[in-house]
């Protein structure tokens, strides 16, 4: 059994459990509804699920705006290189005749043959525009992931505070138990004291834990630009990616290639491979149909000329710098491919590391669940061997502390689970709650169609799966 991470503080007292039910390798982490300040009335309470705290975070994180406008620029960067294939007009106007002629020259010209420059450039200009546009998805990917990040921590931190509290309620029935003891004669001061000790360690814990809160509050306003003072929160849906990767080798392939960290690195590998092109070419010189039209001074005297020509317009040679620049563009595109290979590893390192480590958290929160049902059954009858004089205060606040402390860790290890399920979807672009609208048609399409079905479908059975 799991404990509940967010569930409304009017409903402590009335314990709500999981029941978990595993089918293969999905996991078995679950996060059941969340609370309101209890201060509040029932007719004010409002909930709000992570879709519609992601909706407002997206809509209003200046870092999203930043990235499409580069998006934008990107685009416009294209139109510019387009525009290479147009004829070049150039012009210059100024004195003659020792300042007493106007001159000018008008030059019209058009590229006939460069080798495959313009074309190279216009790739190149294209392959930086899906730079971009994976950048922005990263960048989406990332605000959602501390948005999520946040919103967990809010409801663990709540789900622990009411752990605490209830830790805290018996810890003053256990101290009122040894003060009638003690003033009965049966006990002595120590004992006392002893459950004063624990009683004061646990109201530290319940302080420092609503410190956390707070934070994690205050950064989802901050994230949203709305409160979230007693707001409820709604459970996010447990992702079993892990479990749908592990079923096809192909299918983790497809979900590092569908990757933006992936995506990206691929796009700079191809502006790198298009700029060794746009280089390669630049060593050559351009075939242009030119025509000149021009009024100058020549001996003492204003001529007006006029003329039409093909002319060859050679690179201009600075040392061996046009001879060089492949090489340094080579370099690059070599840097590239490692790169990209790189964010390949990484993402298939950290689908195995959570596949390895997924099936021992879930081996201790079932074991943890066994002892904190086992140390609740000994509750009861500690209790009443204390009473007849059999059993001392210390083994009724050891037993205590135990069931405590197993409860809080399967909260800790549920959390951590969660957040490590949408930590690797947002990373492999995979997180169903958000979208990327300016993701342009590309080869990765079929992939992407693929990925999103054979990830989408897990979903539904594992909310089946787990009931309340």
């Amino acid at each position: 059994m799991m404990p509940t991470l967010f569930r409304c503080p009017s409903a402590i007292g009335q314990a709500t459990t999981l029941r978990i039910r595993m089918k293969k390798l999905s996991i078995a982490v679950c996060v059941v509804s969340a609370g309101l300040a209890s201060s509040l009335p029932a007719s004010a309470q409002t909930t709000r699920d992570l879709a519609e705290v992601l909706s407002d975070v997206l809509r209003h994180d200046p870092r999203i705006d930043a990235a499409q406008a580069n998006v934008r620029a990107a685009g416009t960067d294209i139109e510019i290189a387009e525009d290479g294939y147009w004829p070049r007009l150039e012009s210059s106007v100024g004195t003659e005749d020792n300042f007493t002629e106007g001159g000018y020259r008008i030059t019209l010209s058009q590229m006939l043959y460069d080798w495959g420059q313009v074309e190279a450039e216009i790739e190149q200009r294209k392959a930086e525009r899906d730079v971009e546009r994976d950048t922005l998805d990263q960048t989406r990917m990332e605000i959602a992931q501390e948005t999520i990040t946040a919103y967990i921590d809010l409801g663990a931190n709540r789900a622990m505070m009411r752990r605490v509290r209830d830790y805290i309620e018996k810890l003053e029935s256990l101290e009122t138990l040894a003060n009638d003891r003690t003033f009965s004669g049966y006990g002595d001061r120590v004992e006392l004291d002893r459950a004063a000790v624990d009683l004061a360690s646990a109201r530290e814990w319940l302080a420092r834990l609503q410190g956390d809160a707070d934070t994690a509050r205050q950064e989802l306003e901050i994230l949203s630009g709305r409160p979230f003072q007693g707001v409820t929160l709604s459970a996010p849906k447990p992702l079993p990616i892990v479990a749908d990767l592990a079923r096809d080798p192909a299918t983790t392939d497809a979900a590092i290639t569908n990757a933006p960290a992936y995506r990206s690195h691929v796009s700079q590998q191809n502006a790198a491979r298009h700029a060794l092109s746009l280089s390669e070419a630049e060593r050559w010189p351009e075939l242009r149909l030119e025509a000149t039209s021009s009024r100058y001074e020549s001996n003492d005297d204003m001529v007006s000329d006029s003329s039409i020509g093909l002319r060859i317009e050679a690179p201009v040679f600075q040392g061996l710098t046009p001879l060089r620049q492949p090489e340094a563009d080579r370099a690059r595109l070599t840097a590239a491919q490692f790169e990209t290979a790189s964010t390949a590893r990484e993402l298939r390192r950290q689908i195995q590391r959570l596949s390895a480590s997924q099936p021992a958290v879930e081996a201790r929160i079932k074991a943890l669940d066994q002892q904190a049902r086992s140390g609740e059954r000994l509750r009861s009858s500690y209790r009443d061997q204390f009473i007849t004089g059999s059993r001392n205060i210390e083994d009724l606040l050891t037993i205590e502390s135990e069931i405590f402390a197993a409860r809080r860790q399967m909260i800790e290890l549920n959390t951590q689970l969660l957040t490590d399920q949408y930590e690797l979807a947002t990373q492999l672009g995979a997180l169903p709650l958000v979208t990327s609208p300016l993701r342009a048609p590309s080869t990765t399409a079929a992939t992407t169609e693929m990925t999103s079905a054979q990830l989408s479908h897990s979903h539904q059975p594992v909310s089946q799966g787990v009931s309340q």
